[in-house]
């Protein structure tokens, strides 16, 4: 048992059924049930945990029954965010609603995942509590609210005496959550193969690191 908060958002998964998206390290390595409450709802309710990716950190939810009125599933965005979109964060940090803006500074992060662009980097504040919860664009196609994103992590810059946070905000992406949602669904918890490698576009890897790893002189052949 423990008592961490996150937050999290109602998606359609891929059958047309309704369930709750949130992020791994939210709901824990070994919880088979959590508890969820909506806004607005007078209680919170127990849900079974679906399906788990430790690597690439999501988790899939079962909604409670009965749902609260007026509730009703976020769409994920169809097409990738762009450098300057604005965007928003909602979550619950510290028992609280927030919601805060910021824009797109880059669609990957230093963190990504063995050469795979998993998340896109922010400037719309999170605090703890925000984990999980959505990151939203209005559709400048269909006007509407769209989900881009699911906010993970912060960076942080340690000093000497102190730890400086950067204002920068990790999110895992609508596409990366497009194509994991099928093994969230099958897969009670998610496992990936792994070849032993690491991928990386030459043109993106800075001079001295791709000499220092290569052996070979900048810039590279292709």
């Amino acid at each position: 048992k423990s008592m961490t908060t996150g937050s999290g958002q109602l998606i359609r998964r891929t059958d047309g059924t309704l369930a709750i998206l949130t992020n791994h390290h939210v709901i824990g390595e070994k919880a088979k049930t959590v508890w969820v409450h909506f806004d607005g709802a007078p209680f919170a309710q127990k849900v079974n945990v679906l399906g788990r990716d430790k690597l690439i950190d999501l988790a899939l939810l079962e909604v409670p029954s009965p749902l609260p009125d007026g509730v009703r599933p976020i769409a994920i965005a169809s097409t990738p965010v762009k450098i300057g979109d604005l965007v928003f964060a909602f979550g619950y940090p510290s028992g609280n609603r927030s919601a805060t803006f910021g824009i797109i500074t880059s669609t990957s992060s230093p963190n990504d995942l063995y050469g795979i662009e998993v998340y896109e980097t922010n400037q719309a504040p999170v605090y703890p509590g925000n984990s999980g919860g959505p990151l939203l664009r209005r559709s400048k196609k269909t006007g509407e609210v769209e989900l881009v994103g699911v906010n993970t992590a912060i960076a942080t810059q340690r000093g000497e005496k102190m730890q400086l946070a950067s204002n920068l905000t990790f999110s895992i992406s609508a596409r990366i959550i497009t194509k994991a949602l099928p093994k969230l669904e099958k897969e009670e918890r998610g496992v990936h193969a792994f070849l032993g490698m690491v991928i990386a576009d030459t043109r993106l890897v800075p001079p001295i690191a791709y000499e220092e790893l290569t052996g070979s002189s900048y810039p590279p052949s292709r």
